[in-house]
């Protein structure tokens, strides 16, 4: 699948990153609330989960909005499954 228009055709991808601050590793899941993003100016966190088992990672992270009758979810794109690899950290 092609991120983008330009990617179908040149064939070529690119690689990405996100820094999700588990407190804690292992299997389990851990409630969205638990994980606080920091981006410098403010602190927050999404409702959801993260779930680690083994070497599979899953993402399920949304915020909601709530109207006077309605409420919408946002999801947020790093949502889905992945595999965890032992790298370094700097």
């Amino acid at each position: 699948m092609s991120h983008d228009f330009v990617s179908l055709f040149n064939n070529k991808t690119y690689e990405d990153s996100v820094l999700i601050p588990v407190p804690s590793t292992g299997d389990k899941r851990i409630p969205g609330r638990e994980i606080v993003f920091d981006n410098g100016y403010n602190k927050y966190s999404y409702d959801g989960y993260v779930l680690i088992k083994g070497k599979k990672l899953s993402i399920n992270f949304y915020y909601s909005e709530k109207g006077d009758k309605t409420e919408k979810k946002y999801f947020y794109v790093w949502n889905g499954d992945y595999v965890l690899h032992r790298g370094s950290t700097k």
